[in-house]
This record gives C-alpha cells, structure tokens and sequence, in this order.
C-alpha cells in the first residue's frame, strides 16, 4: 500500500533503516544479556569476568543508539500516518 504513495518514499526509506539499526542495537543488547546469564550460571566465575561484564561501555551505547532509532522510528511512522489522513 505504502510503497506505491511517492509522498511517503523518503520517509519509508527513513523507517527501514531505522527498523535496520534499532534490529542490530538490539541484537547487541540481547547478546550481551545471553553472556552475561551464561556468565552468572559458570562454574569457574571469576571476579574478573563479572567486573568486565559490569564495565561494558558497549552495550550502554547499543542502548542509547537503540532508544534514538526508536524515537526516530515513532517519528517517522507518525509523519507517514498523517499522510494518510
């Protein structure tokens, strides 16, 4: 429906890399949560381990990236929703 409207092309080019880049934040975020669970329940824990999971820098930025192509996900489809008024 929506691919045959020109006035809506960009911004469903917009939606569709947005929906790429939250997929990939998230995909990192739910990495990090699998090792970190996998961690958690190792027999040979070390403190070590836990203290670099703790300072993932990493995954606060997947989070912070993923929040910002939410946001700018919601905008895109609600720009697309007026359009269709």
């Amino acid at each position: 429906m929506l691919r045959g409207r020109p006035d809506v092309q960009n911004t469903l080019l917009l939606v569709e890399d947005e929906l790429r880049e939250a997929a990939l934040a998230l995909g990192a975020v739910e990495q990090y949560l699998g090792q970190t669970m996998e961690l958690l329940e190792s027999a040979t824990l070390t403190r070590a381990e836990l203290e670099d999971a703790a300072g993932d820098e990493d995954v606060l930025a997947r989070v912070d990236a993923l929040s910002d192509s939410l946001a700018n996900l919601r905008r895109h489809v609600a720009r697309i929703a007026v359009s269709l008024k």
